[in-house]
């Protein structure tokens, strides 16, 4: 099974919910978000998003964004994305 080809044009939410801006009664909390886009990830979060290109081996990822460099794996058993310590899970 190619694990990379099996995440192309996948999209990915967070398991747990994040701050993600102020609302009326304080902190708001929502997911992070995550699409493959080609040669790309896609991460939105807050009202932010970042595009960043990716490599994939054998479901091992490696991301940069900005300076960093990010990696991850996803799990076909789970159908989950881990990337930067953070748990993601398949929503296509």
């Amino acid at each position: 099974m190619d694990l990379c080809a099996e995440i192309a044009s996948a999209s990915f939410r967070s398991v747990k919910d994040f701050e993600i801006g102020l609302g009326p009664d304080g902190p708001a909390l929502g997911k992070r978000n995550i699409t493959v886009q080609g040669t790309n990830l896609v991460l939105e979060f807050n009202d932010t998003g970042f595009t960043a290109p990716f490599t994939c081996s054998d479901g091992i990822i490696a991301a940069r964004f900005r300076d960093q460099v990010i990696q991850g794996r996803y799990d076909p058993a789970t159908r989950r994305l881990t990337l930067a310590g953070v748990e993601y899970e398949r929503v296509n």
